[in-house]
């Protein structure tokens, strides 16, 4: 078992193994490729000289703390169970705090993620609820540049991240409210959300969908976890700008 940074050779066995990970979509992964991946921002835990199992991730701030928002972990089906995931996440936390980040932010992409995180020294913040909304009253909804969005208080993502949002999402702003989301199937799934939750109806109508699922903060479950590094005290409260 060897842990390092990828080599371009390595790039056909990451995508398989991010396609069987997650499901997603080849025009999903190849847009992460081209936009938002970086072999200094990834490790690779090498088993017989092939990928068993990766880790990326993406620099953001948070209150002028620089984080590491950990992205897209997983481990081939054939190697699971077999420790590879733990041995990576520790290698990464250990590169990540000679790097100076105050602290590491994920999102699990299961339920039964949170335990395993958790024995990692992760800790549950960030209340979020998916809900849905209906078209009424259209309002005005105006594209922006995706670096001139961010609302007081969300994450401010790198260049990166930016362009990889962008090849699935738009960035809107309005009458007290910003965004960012894209219809899709006739429906609006906005990714974040800040401001006057009582306008995603008028946004859903102005976007032309026949329903919005939104994430609102402050209700259901926890839905990203924290790993404090450098800067023991400091624990952010909200992570709005998932990317998935």
């Amino acid at each position: 078992m060897i842990i390092k940074e990828p080599t371009q050779a390595d790039l056909p066995a990451m995508k398989a193994l991010w396609h069987q990970a997650f499901g997603d979509p080849d025009g999903f992964i190849e847009g992460f490729f081209q936009k938002g991946y970086s072999k200094d921002r990834c490790l690779v835990l090498y088993e017989d000289q092939s990928p068993a199992a990766v880790a990326y991730w993406f620099d953001c701030l948070w209150e002028d703390k620089k984080c590491a928002y950990v992205y897209g972990v997983a481990t081939a089906a054939d190697h699971q169970g077999k420790g590879f995931c733990r041995a990576l996440m520790t290698h990464l936390q250990e590169k990540l705090t000679a790097g100076g980040y105050a602290g590491a932010i994920l999102v699990p992409a299961k339920e039964d993620l949170f335990t395993l995180y958790q024995k990692l020294g992760y800790a549950p913040f960030c209340p979020m609820e998916k809900q849905t909304f209906y078209p009424a009253n259209a309002v005005r909804v105006t594209q922006v540049p995706a670096e001139r969005y961010a609302p007081a208080g969300s994450v401010i993502h790198t260049s990166d991240a930016l362009r990889f949002l962008e090849t699935y999402c738009k960035f809107y702003s309005g009458d007290g409210f910003r965004f960012w989301g894209a219809v899709e199937d006739a429906t609006l799934y906005i990714q974040e959300f800040v401001g006057d939750a009582a306008c995603i109806s008028g946004i859903c109508a102005a976007m032309g969908a026949k329903k919005a699922v939104c994430r609102i903060y402050g209700s259901g479950n926890d839905y990203a976890m924290y790993l404090p590094l450098c800067d023991p005290g400091f624990r952010p409260t909200y992570f709005g700008i998932p990317l998935d």
